[in-house]
């Protein structure tokens, strides 16, 4: 019987096909592993950024926020992350004590109005000073824990950039859409700075531009209500001697009046913001804190669809707003009923504080 050998050639090949099975099979098991670490990451990220999500809706998502303009990035972040910021907490520290002193804000009837989980988009007359806005911003953070993002004049934000800390942003309509998008608390207010300079006089009288609509606009792309917010005897909260001056005068204001209303190309326009600027630093400045309880009442929401006339919505809320003022101040400026509220709220306190000592 002959015996047959196997070839060193064939077994040589038998042994590199056995080989080449098995680096095809590891290959192929190291490329599964690969899948299942790239979805594993994936699914990671996505728990990540759903976490980030804090109780109040707002999202603390740095990757939005790099998608923005620097100026605009800050308020992407959550309420939390902006409040606990150093300077957030430091602004906080020096104007929280003399505010709360002096007015004693209170929120009444916000949360009948409205969840405070739910984005909305709230408008408010403009002071002749900012201490309202302030004040308002760190009240509403400390009431509720929403940081409220302030929809502020864009040379404002130019030479202001510190505000962005707080929250706030330039007013451009996209950016406001897709933080009301996102779940947050938006705030404007329409009057803008026109309002702010119509003079102690004409205190609590709404001075909307006929062409501001833009927060309407918003309010609608955004599909969110639009609510009316009102601080009783906001304007009594500052005293300030300069400006009440420059009305007393009037020679200053009828010529800036007699300038913007011409409209003359470039000039009225330079002389416009030259004016809002010197009001801003003054002000801010100049401004006395006056003893006057300040309550924040707030209107019915204006619920708004994507459908909605954007005139019927703007015009839907200039009267919300001017209802409110009318209701709760009635006679306009009035610093001594301001006075003897913020007394009567004090004496309140302390009454109540002996009663629960002495129980």
């Amino acid at each position: 019987m002959a015996i047959t050998l196997p070839s060193p050639v064939v077994e040589n090949d038998a042994k590199l096909e056995k080989h080449h099975h098995q680096a095809v099979h590891d290959s192929a098991v190291a490329a599964a592993d690969q899948d299942m670490a790239a979805n594993h990451a994936t699914e990671t990220l996505k728990s990540t950024v759903k976490s980030s999500k804090d109780r109040r809706g707002s999202i603390d998502a740095p990757e939005t926020a790099k998608r923005h303009a620097k100026a605009h990035q800050q308020a992407f972040l959550s309420d939390e992350t902006i409040s606990s910021h150093w300077f957030y907490r430091l602004f906080a520290f020096l104007i929280w004590p003399i505010n709360h002193f002096f007015h004693r804000i209170e929120f009444p009837n916000l949360t009948d109005k409205i969840d405070p989980k739910r984005a909305h988009l709230s408008i408010s007359m403009h002071t002749t000073h900012n201490a309202d806005i302030q004040y308002g911003i760190i009240a509403s953070q400390k009431t509720f824990g929403r940081v409220v993002r302030g929809l502020v004049h864009r040379q404002v934000m130019l030479f202001s950039p510190w505000l962005a800390y707080m929250g706030m942003v330039p007013g451009y309509r996209d950016t406001a859409v897709q933080l009301l998008s996102q779940g947050y608390w938006v705030g404007v207010i329409p009057g803008g700075g026109e309002e702010a300079m119509r003079g102690h006089e004409n205190a609590y009288a709404l001075d909307w531009p006929s062409k501001r609509r833009g927060f309407a606009k918003v309010a609608i792309k955004a599909g969110v209500p639009i609510l009316p917010i009102f601080y009783q005897n906001c304007e009594e909260m500052r005293c300030n001697p300069v400006l009440w001056s420059w009305n007393k005068i009037h020679y200053g204001s009828r010529i800036y009046d007699y300038i913007v209303a011409l409209n003359i190309p470039y000039i009225s326009a330079i002389v416009k913001l030259i004016a809002e600027f010197v009001w801003f630093f003054v002000a801010t400045f100049f401004s006395i804190p006056m003893p006057a309880k300040v309550t924040a009442y707030v209107g019915d929401p204006i619920e708004c669809h994507h459908d909605d006339d954007v005139d019927v919505v703007r015009e839907k809320a200039y009267m919300a707003l001017q209802a409110l003022i009318k209701e709760h101040q009635p006679n306009g400026i009035d610093r001594w009923r301001a006075a003897k509220m913020w007394w009567y709220d004090r004496q309140q306190e302390k009454q109540a504080k002996q009663k629960s000592k002495a129980l």
